[in-house]
């Protein structure tokens, strides 16, 4: 038995990759490692070790994304905004690589 999807990884809705872990999971992760394996149990030990350091980084980012994005001290509020406007938009992009797995 393994675990896909929501199960694996409790995402918190500050990345919108709920669904998309999901996928990545099921369509992606454990449909290669089915693929490549005749036995199925080894196909899952492959698809949990493949998967588990992806999606729990994820899950992590989404909750300190969230934790800093709820803040309602209006000084720590100007801070973030400042540090967002600050950084641009190359930062918004290095985020959107790692989300999307991609090698800058």
């Amino acid at each position: 038995m393994t675990l896909v999807g929501y199960r694996c990884a409790p995402m918190t809705p500050n990345m919108g990759q709920g669904a998309c872990q999901a996928i990545e999971d099921a369509a992606v992760a454990l449909a290669d490692c089915l693929a490549q394996r005749d036995d199925t149990a080894a196909a899952l030990l492959c698809y949990e070790l493949h998967r588990s350091q992806r999606a729990n980084l994820i899950v992590r980012q989404s909750w300190r994304i969230g934790r800093v994005a709820q803040w309602q001290n209006p000084a720590l509020c100007a801070v973030r905004d400042a540090a967002v406007r600050a950084l641009g938009p190359g930062a918004q992009l290095r985020q959107l690589r790692f989300t999307l797995g991609v090698e800058a």
